[in-house]
């Protein structure tokens, strides 16, 4: 009997600890993408679909999209990062995480999340440039090749 007792206690012990570390992972994991600029992005999506929503619907005033955001927009960005938990959980500790979210307090990790946007627009244009020349070179190494006949 006392070891039926002992092993259901530590069922229910082991339980417990396990969604704890649920909820640290899930709260170290929203303090990251607050940290790594996540939620600057999504708020960038959020008023690029506004803003070509609003021709459609011109009548709807400022107001209303501010509630547009905080009944539906922030709670889908919610769910979004809980459904993001079960990836970062499958690749990361969360001694990693609690890692990664310290980095992005350090002078380093601000100035990478402040920089991001920029370098993402200017990487943007070299990689086009790039797809470009190398689907260039590709058909020009075919037809001198004469892969094509």
């Amino acid at each position: 009997m006392k070891k039926t007792v002992f092993i259901i206690l530590s069922l229910l012990l082991s339980a417990s600890f396990v969604k704890a570390q649920d909820n640290e992972f899930e709260k170290q994991m929203t303090l990251m993408l607050e940290l790594n600029g996540s939620k600057e992005t999504y708020n960038m999506v959020f008023e690029q679909i506004v803003g070509q929503m609003k021709y459609s619907m011109p009548n709807v005033s400022d107001e209303n999209w501010a509630k547009v955001k905080e009944d539906v927009f922030d709670k889908q960005v919610t769910e979004l990062n809980k459904k993001l938990v079960p990836i970062y959980k499958k690749h990361f500790t969360l001694d990693e995480i609690k890692n990664i979210v310290a980095f992005y307090q350090t002078e380093t990790g601000k100035k990478l999340t402040e920089k991001n946007g920029v370098i993402a627009q200017e990487s943007m244009a070299i990689g086009q440039q790039w797809g470009m020349q190398l689907g260039q070179a590709i058909q020009n190494y075919i037809s001198t090749n004469g892969y094509n006949q």
